[in-house]
């Protein structure tokens, strides 16, 4: 992984985890654990266990055993200096489309919904306290199920 920075292996790390950027700002060694990260979440102080798929656990890198409290990413502690050089790299990269680093919680979000997994399970993973807001990428997958029904082609219907 050293072939990405700091800032893009934690943005990374959210699409995979869905944790916040105060709570990536926060994340501490010590937060990991053999196949999960265990934190607070500085928006809503709930304590979150959140399993770690192997890619993500990739996205850590090197683990300081030195610095338990040591930073796991340490990168520019304004959102808009970490989102400006985001937007760069999404430029450089071709991409068109307005990118924070709030992305990665809905890139995250989505990706759980189309692959079939339960809508209470996001919710949990995301540390929504209402359904209600997990609801809302259902709907953005609901309507991509759709859009792929209508692009099926027409079948003959004539009868043998």
């Amino acid at each position: 992984m050293a072939r990405f920075t700091r800032r893009r292996r934690a943005f990374l790390f959210a699409c995979l985890t869905g944790l916040r950027i105060s709570d990536l700002r926060a994340l501490t060694w010590k937060c990991i654990r053999s196949t999960e990260v265990r934190f607070v979440q500085k928006k809503t102080g709930d304590d979150t266990a959140v399993p770690l798929a192997p890619q993500a656990l990739e996205l850590l890198g090197e683990r300081d055993h030195k610095k338990p409290n040591g930073l796991v990413f340490a990168f520019p502690s304004r959102d808009d200096v970490f989102n400006d050089r985001l937007l760069r790299w999404v430029k450089d990269a071709g991409i068109e489309k307005h990118i924070t680093s709030h992305s990665a919680r809905h890139t995250f979000a989505t990706l759980l919904i189309t692959m079939g997994n339960d809508l209470y399970a996001v919710q949990h993973l995301l540390g929504h306290r209402d359904i209600k807001v997990t609801q809302v990428y259902a709907k953005l997958v609901d309507a991509r199920k759709v859009s792929a029904i209508l692009s099926l082609p027409t079948i003959g219907t004539q009868h043998a």
